[in-house]
């Protein structure tokens, strides 16, 4: 063997002993690294900017909302949500120093939950990508969310609208009409549902679970901050025209006015159905006893036949006030409302109270179908209206109780489910 052979073959066996006299081999190789470190503290304002084929104005407006920041000494950042863009937008948005978030389901609601999920910042302030709000004066938003409000809500109508920057029918017709509908429904000051500039407390709107995919998710999250009684208060904003001109409106005026009107319905169950079913019931009750009352003074005027109009109006306004119930707990069960009728239903045993009284009425109608065969089995095939007068009401009591008594099984079930609030769409 040679010399230098004989070197190597000493240094490998000096080095097993080496690591065999070592209590823990583990602990020889062992290495344990320096503490990563601290995460940057996260901004205190994320300008959130929704685009959809705005190449030629996203530069614009992310400049804009940069010089904003840098103006008032903000920490903050700006996100771009690119909503399926088949243009350059989104490579421009990241040379203009905007952070691109890629949202590939399209829907306004779509991109507004992808931006809020990617936000950092304390606060969030939303605009379009298009040039129609101006991202460089948002002072307004600013200082009112520093002062503790949750929502602050941008209005066109008490600001200014650039001549040419709505259509017509939108201006005066559509967005004052939905806008009145949802203060009517909902008895707030906000008079400005849709206007897609306005800024809001991250944690806030995280809580509200925005479900809706489309237009709607504007009247979403103001019906739902609303119910919550959230701090919310509005600012006068400018609405101008798009920067590039040949720019189509991704907003379908009559789809989407029936989809904003369609959602306001849908989360006020007392306007949908309470308040029409109380009038109905109303009105079938006075249409019903209008025969019994009528002793002759008006010759006879009223028979059977209105009594008849009026049992049909009593069932369908006990139907729509079953809906209310129904509907309060369904928008409760699945995240669209907020309602403490799930609770209630469980609390108080409202199915055993809706099966008795579902039960009595039933009988009673029973009780009086009984009595109007006696009367025929007694008199024959004579007098037919003075039968009908009992067995019009009678049959009534009976779908009634029926009715309550089913209606109190569903109820109940739909009381008993959890709600498991659904991933942003």
């Amino acid at each position: 063997m040679k010399t230098k052979d004989k070197v190597s073959v000493g240094r490998l066996y000096n080095f097993a002993n080496l690591v065999n006299t070592t209590d823990d081999a583990s602990t020889f190789y062992s290495f344990t690294p320096p503490p990563p470190p601290p995460p940057p503290p996260p901004p205190d304002l994320t300008v959130l900017i929704l685009c959809r084929n705005e190449g030629k104005s996203i530069v614009c407006c992310i400049k804009d909302a940069l010089g904003f920041l840098e103006r008032n000494a903000i920490t903050g950042e700006v996100v771009v949500v690119d909503n399926n863009s088949q243009d350059h937008s989104a490579a421009r948005a990241s040379d203009a120093g905007a952070r691109v978030v890629q949202e590939p389901r399209e829907g306004y609601g779509n991109a507004i939950n992808a931006g809020i999920a990617a936000a950092r910042g304390r606060f969030i302030i939303l605009g379009d990508g298009d040039g129609e709000h101006d991202l460089s004066a948002l002072e307004p938003f600013w200082e009112k969310l520093q002062g503790g409000y949750d929502f602050v809500f941008g209005n066109r109508f008490t600001g200014e609208i650039e001549t040419g920057a709505m259509l017509f029918l939108r201006r005066y017709v559509g967005n004052p009409l939905l806008s009145s509908v949802g203060k009517l429904f909902l008895r707030t000051q906000v008079g400005d549902f849709h206007c897609g500039l306005r800024g809001f407390r991250a944690a806030s709107v995280r809580s509200l679970t925005l479900q809706c995919p489309g237009m709607e998710a504007s009247s979403e999250m103001v019906i739902k901050a609303v119910q919550r009684n959230m701090r919310i208060t509005e600012v006068p904003v400018k609405h101008r025209r798009a920067i590039d001109p040949d720019r189509s409106s991704h907003l379908q005026t009559f789809r989407d006015g029936w989809r904003h009107l369609r959602l306001l319905l849908m989360l006020s169950p007392r306007w949908l159905f309470l308040y029409p079913g109380c009038f109905l019931l109303a009105a079938g009750a006075l249409v019903m006893s209008l025969p019994i009352l009528d002793s002759g003074a008006m010759g006879g005027t009223f028979g059977v036949y209105t009594m008849l109009f009026g049992a049909a109006f009593v069932i369908c306004g006990a139907q729509l006030s079953g809906f209310h119930l129904l509907a309060n707990i369904f928008c409760e069960v699945i995240g669209l409302a907020e309602s403490r009728l799930q609770s209630r239903v469980q609390r108080y045993n409202l199915l055993e109270s809706g099966l008795v009284f579902g039960f009595v009425l039933a009988l009673s109608g029973v009780a009086g179908c009984v009595w109007s065969l006696s009367i025929w089995a007694q008199t024959g095939p004579v007098e037919i209206e003075s039968r009908l007068s009992i067995a019009i009401p009678s049959v009534t009591l009976l779908i009634l109780g029926v009715q309550v008594m089913f209606f109190g099984f569903l109820m109940t079930l739909l009381a008993t489910q959890k709600y498991k609030p659904r991933d942003a769409l």
